[in-house]
């Protein structure tokens, strides 16, 4: 991202607005960019799913959600905001993988499943704001 022109105007509107409308950045255009960019490909997700599943209703991506957030924090970006990589994110979503395979495998009921990313979730986020106060 850092390396178009397009990224480097989202980092920076992200960073500080202000300071980005300062340097001529295009702060309105590009965040209404962003939020177009952001709403196609959740429609696309919502097509992909649809087709997965034959019928569309209102909760159809619920059991994706705790999934994302927990790979994403497990990956190591704080959920309180920061920066996040890919090198981290892919590494949280297999352990998930792994750890919703072994569920499977002990044949626990899925509540469970639930029941442990909520914990790896909220246990990384009280060692996220430790290590925030430590500094």
């Amino acid at each position: 991202m850092h390396a178009t022109s397009f990224g480097a105007r989202l980092f920076a509107t992200g960073a500080n607005p202000l300071a980005a409308a300062l340097s001529g950045v295009p702060v309105a255009s590009t965040t209404l960019a962003v939020y177009g960019i952001s709403g196609f490909t959740s429609g696309l997700a919502g097509v992909l799913v649809l087709g997965m599943n034959g019928q569309g209703y209102v909760g159809i991506g619920d059991p994706y959600l705790l999934a994302s957030i927990a790979a994403v924090v497990l990956g190591g970006t704080s959920i309180l905001g920061g920066l996040g990589t890919y090198a981290g994110t892919i590494p949280g979503a297999i352990l998930l993988v792994t750890i919703t395979a072994l569920i499977t495998v002990v044949n626990a009921s899925p509540g469970w499943r639930s029941i442990l990313f909520g914990s790896l979730i909220l246990g990384l986020l009280l060692l996220s704001g430790r290590e925030q106060a430590r500094r």
